[in-house]
């Protein structure tokens, strides 16, 4: 497959660029490696921006019933059928474009042009509120780790939206990658990437909220995408990658 952090293609953005950096590797961060093609590999993304569909009810910062930490989101779920904290997703680029969070519509363009081999079921919504290591997040960890075996998910991509949720979303990637999954996490704070590294991180100097980019910004969205799939077979365990990109707000 051919890679795709060509020039030719940050060309395409209108963000402007700094040059990559790669930051500290964590030899002791669980790790599982990445050996397929991503054309023939199936994807899912762990979100927790509070995302629920509209029929199910929302997180609560009280807990949910049954430590129930863990929301469904269908494959094929249109946006307006997505609801989500809007505390977590502070921006309005966020309340414009559900892509600037959770991109389903990049991801859905690239399994149609073959650039992935599939999307899986369904994507999973983490309780932004959920304390590490508690018996709520164990539980959570538990279904979560069933269902992705059961849909034999070949990789995972955690998209965190604050620093909050960013330690919350590496430690879960960090239990999956010890079960064998591979994941990759996006991050827009270094800090908390470095505090609780993922297996495998890509970090945008964006506001916190918008971790893909700016509303309506499709180019942008699809290359920090992109670029996160092209770097998960060359990284080593904990690596933290900076991506060439800036902030460039959404036109009103």
């Amino acid at each position: 497959m051919q890679r795709h952090s060509s020039p030719s293609r940050h060309a395409d953005t209108t963000a402007a660029m700094a040059p990559t950096v790669e930051r500290s590797v964590h030899e002791e961060t669980p790790f599982a490696p990445f050996q397929r093609a991503l054309d023939t590999s199936r994807l899912v993304f762990l979100s927790a921006a509070g995302i629920h569909l509209r029929t199910d009810p929302p997180f609560s910062p009280d807990g949910d019933p049954d430590f129930n930490g863990l929301r469904i989101i269908p494959r094929d779920t249109p946006a307006r059928e997505i609801q989500f904290r809007a505390a977590f997703t502070c921006l309005p680029d966020a309340e414009q474009d559900l892509n600037c969070v959770l991109p389903l519509e990049r991801l859905r363009e690239l399994e149609t042009e073959g650039l992935i081999g599939a999307i899986g079921p369904r994507h999973f919504s983490l309780s932004p509120w959920m304390v590490p290591e508690s018996p709520a997040f164990e539980q959570t960890m538990h279904r979560l780790s069933g269902a992705l075996e059961a849909d034999r998910v070949d990789l995972v991509f955690g998209a965190p939206v604050c620093a909050r949720t960013t330690s919350l979303v590496n430690r879960a990637l960090r239990q999956v990658e010890a079960c064998g999954i591979p994941t990759v996490g996006l991050s827009v704070d270094r800090q908390a990437s470095e505090t609780v590294p993922a297996p495998r991180t890509l970090l945008v100097h964006f506001p916190a909220g918008c971790p893909f980019g700016s509303a309506r910004n499709r180019s942008l969205q699809r290359n920090v995408l992109l670029d996160c799939l092209d770097a998960v077979a060359h990284m080593a365990p904990g690596q933290i990658v900076e991506l060439p990109y800036r902030w460039v707000a959404a036109e009103s």
